[in-house]
């Protein structure tokens, strides 16, 4: 799950991002002056959450960076994650000292953004991929409050929410239902809150194909499309 900040703020995206970090890191970061907060939100965003996966290199780095606690500690404690961390703050000083790697990390980046999705490869790994996002979003314990402490702050700071349903290519969502059912719980959740705007670009004719680095990710020409689309939006929204 991925939080931005857009006009001239704080970019806060980071890799398999879930709701909770995803807020926690906007209350690290905001303050009354930011008027505008955009938070990306996936198909499987209702359910995914990081501390309950097996995706530790990435659960361990909010504690020693940005002092962020674990979502679910007892979980934290079972995997020995309190003790790795002293190993893990030790990388992290090595690779920020790093230059080159970081160079070449910020290149991957940089492929990747290039990149032209080619939809007749891999179809079944794409479907498999699309049907597990589905079942993460439908797990039984929600992640959702934490999307709703969004809203309810970002209210009470009288600021503007927008929360983006991202992009995804037509092979990703042809073995899914209709963008209306599979972000329902979202869209209604807002409905209480009208500093909330939900742009629903799940499968917006904006973005074609050549869009997308892959079934579900942007390149860079549709990251442009997607900024300039928001930047509207936003624009629209402060001259009311």
């Amino acid at each position: 799950m991925d939080l931005i900040r857009v006009g001239g703020g704080e970019n806060l995206c980071i890799d398999s991002q879930d709701l909770y970090y995803s807020y926690q890191l906007f209350k690290i970061a905001n303050n009354p002056q930011k008027k505008n907060i955009v938070l990306v939100f996936s198909l499987f965003s209702p359910g995914w959450c990081l501390g309950k996966s097996h995706s530790d290199d990435f659960y361990l780095f909010y504690r020693p960076i940005f002092g962020v606690d674990y979502e679910y500690p007892d979980i934290a404690k079972e995997r020995n994650l309190y003790e790795i961390e002293a190993k893990t703050t030790k990388i992290i000083e090595k690779e920020c000292k790093n230059s080159q790697k970081l160079q070449k990390k910020i290149e991957n980046i940089d492929a990747l953004l290039k990149k032209k999705y080619h939809p007749k490869r891999k179809v079944k790994m794409v479907h498999k991929r699309a049907l597990r996002h589905l079942k993460e979003a439908n797990r039984p314990i929600s992640e959702m409050h934490w999307c709703e402490q969004f809203m309810s702050d970002t209210q009470k700071l009288k600021q503007n929410l927008f929360i983006v349903i991202a992009p995804a290519a037509s092979v990703y969502r042809e073995v899914l239902d209709s963008p209306d059912k599979l972000f329902s719980q979202v869209t209604d959740m807002a409905k209480k809150y009208p500093n909330v705007t939900i742009l629903n670009l799940f499968d917006s004719p904006m973005f074609q194909t050549e869009h997308f680095a892959d079934c579900d990710h942007l390149n860079y020409k549709g990251a442009r499309i997607l900024t300039e689309h928001l930047w509207s939006e936003i624009d629209k929204k402060e001259k009311n």
